[in-house]
């Protein structure tokens, strides 16, 4: 986990908690990218969250948050690939930049980043 988590920088971990309980994570890194966009980046990976704080909107908060640290540190865009969570992602503003095919090649989507204070 160290190894993932600069201060200031990609790459970096965010965790959920509701109350003292862990229940979900996401890291934001260079490493988890796909081949056919290998320039693109920063990639949002190994987002998770426990079955039972599904609903609650701990996944898109995480998702939130991922963004938000990335534009601060001057990103303008996230990048990740998925091979079930496509829909999710939509409903976070995302948009496809490859979609998902049947030969095992994930989905891969791009977000672009709002400049700090301006909404």
């Amino acid at each position: 986990m160290a190894r993932r988590n600069e201060p200031d920088a990609v790459p970096f971990t965010l965790v959920a908690f509701l109350g003292p309980v862990p229940v979900g994570c996401v890291s934001v890194c260079r490493d988890d990218r796909d081949a056919d966009f290998d320039a693109e980046g920063p990639w949002l990976s190994g987002m998770f969250v426990l079955g039972s704080a599904r609903d609650l909107g701990v996944g898109r908060a995480l998702v939130r948050a991922a963004e938000e640290r990335a534009a601060a540190m001057g990103h303008r865009e996230l990048w990740l690939h998925t091979a079930e969570a496509h829909r999710f992602y939509e409903r976070c503003g995302w948009r496809v930049a490859r979609v998902r095919s049947a030969l095992g090649r994930d989905a891969v989507m791009c977000r672009e980043l709002a400049a700090p204070g301006s909404g």
